[in-house]
């Protein structure tokens, strides 16, 4: 079928059989869209069918003629019209009764929604190509984000669902790929440049690939992954999953261990896998070629993401760009984590830590803020929060810099590790001295025998992790 036209034979089939066949009804009525059939006067006929099924549960059967003539007596059809549908209903009249017996159903199913995607596809791309041709090619962009996710819509002409319907209807489990760390949607993964961000995306994966506990604490199965990276040579790649698995440079790898790493699939500097809008169509294709792959990094976002465009809101394009990721997931029930860079100020909320507006964490499922303690120790601080997660929470991970690994240490408080002595003091000070109204700078400065400058960049950073509040002009309060 070609872009321009449209197959007349098998809208007469789509009719026939939503005239004749109750399977066919329950399967096609769901997902019908009337507007797809290019035909006036079978959208008619298809709509008086589906009108007559959804009220009663069987098919119109023979009782369409009698609407038919109704019809043709008020003049609602021109007479060319009413030479089609005559001619059309001697065709049902012939094989009616052969198609209700012809247990060939399966196959006009199948057939009708190939048709069916066929036509939504051409509609859009029409409307595409109207929008381009007209210099709107921002709307154009914004109407392909919209339909290749997902790339059929269901038309549901009940509306809605009731609650007390939704409350007894057996939906499918959450699906955790990393049970307790990445469930299905998008995750943003959020830290600083250089932060680590890279080996603990690769961590899982090859933890994943190997069945082995992620992170040496969260259980997970042995999906595939597909992990795209933008900046990084595979050179670079080779050497860290060496030192992650502790293979030093000529040693020989096992045919179990080869075999196990080959469910992740890498796409880098070499081999680059398509970005922007092209690359959400990609990944989609890849994902439904590739049902086992339930894992992707995106490694970074803003190599991945559209081109920024002049005078574009930045909520919006946020928002946006990381919603037509996170649509994608949910569509393959897959985890995808996307790594961020951090913002060089530090909100007191870590959830403000990606750089650019809220629409980001707004957008997807979930949220990861990686922050290293500080240069000498290898202590980091993992926190997370989303819808599927039960509020906030916080790990803290050793990092082996030598080996590029992460371990959970589950004997560690991540509000606690990130306290360094000075901050410590400026802590008890501050729950010493205050009361109902707080205490100010001044007097914690004069107790710890600090300058103002000093005590208040001390206790901007307690404000950060949640332990101290500001409650009035230089008033200062624990948590």
């Amino acid at each position: 079928m070609s872009l321009n036209d449209y197959d007349i034979n098998r809208e007469r089939r789509l009719v026939i059989n939503l005239i004749t066949s109750k399977e066919f009804c329950e399967e096609i009525i769901p997902i019908l869209d009337l507007n797809l059939l290019e035909s006036y006067e079978l959208q008619q006929v298809a709509k008086k069918a589906v009108e007559h099924f959804q009220r009663y549960g069987s098919p119109i059967g023979r009782g369409i003629e009698d609407w038919w003539l109704e019809e043709t007596q008020t003049g609602r059809f021109g007479k060319s019209e009413r030479e089609f549908f005559a001619a059309m209903l001697q065709s049902l009249n012939d094989e009616y009764e052969a198609q209700k017996d012809a247990g060939n159903t399966t196959y006009e199913i199948e057939q009708t929604i190939q048709y069916l995607k066929k036509r939504h596809l051409t509609k859009h791309y029409a409307k595409v190509r109207e929008l381009l041709d007209t210099e709107k090619v921002e709307e154009a962009e914004q109407l392909i984000a919209n339909y290749t996710l997902p790339t059929f819509t269901l038309n549901n002409s009940e509306g809605g669902i009731g609650l007390g319907e939704l409350l007894t209807t057996e939906l499918p489990p959450i699906r955790w790929v990393v049970k307790g760390l990445l469930v299905e949607g998008a995750t943003l993964l959020v830290g600083g440049p250089k932060s680590g961000k890279s080996v603990l995306a690769l961590n899982i994966a090859i933890k994943m690939a190997l069945g082995k506990r992620v992170l040496g604490h969260f259980s997970s199965r042995p999906y595939k992954t597909l992990y795209l990276t933008y900046e990084e040579p595979e050179n670079l790649i080779q050497e860290r999953v060496r030192r992650i698995l502790g293979i030093s440079k000529g040693a020989e790898v096992d045919e179990k261990t080869i075999k196990a790493l080959n469910r992740v699939t890498v796409y880098g500097i070499r081999n680059p896998f398509p970005a922007g809008w092209e690359g959400i169509t990609a990944l989609d294709r890849y994902l439904e070629e590739n049902p086992r792959c339930k894992f992707v990094v995106i490694d970074i976002l803003e190599n991945f993401r559209p081109p920024e465009k002049v005078g574009r809101n930045m909520y919006r394009a946020d928002y946006q760009d990381v919603s037509a990721i996170n649509k994608l997931a949910e569509k393959h029930r897959a985890a995808i984590l996307i790594l961020h860079h951090d913002t060089k100020t530090k909100p007191s909320d870590w959830l403000a830590w990606a750089s650019g507006s809220r629409g980001l964490t707004g957008a997807a499922a979930s949220t990861l803020v990686l922050e290293w303690k500080d240069e000498e120790t290898p202590l980091a601080v993992l926190r997370g929060a989303g819808r599927y997660f039960e509020g906030r929470w916080g790990i803290v991970l050793e990092g082996d810099r030598g080996r590029l690994t992460w371990t959970v240490r589950e004997d560690l408080d991540p509000d606690e590790i990130k306290q360094t002595p000075e901050r410590l003091q400026v802590l008890e000070v501050v729950e010493e001295l205050s009361g109902e109204d707080g205490v100010s700078l001044n007097m914690v400065a004069r107790k710890l025998d600090k300058s103002p400058q000093a005590t208040k960049y001390l206790l901007d950073k307690l404000i950060r992790e949640g332990l101290v509040m500001k409650i009035g002009r230089g008033k200062y309060k624990p948590i």
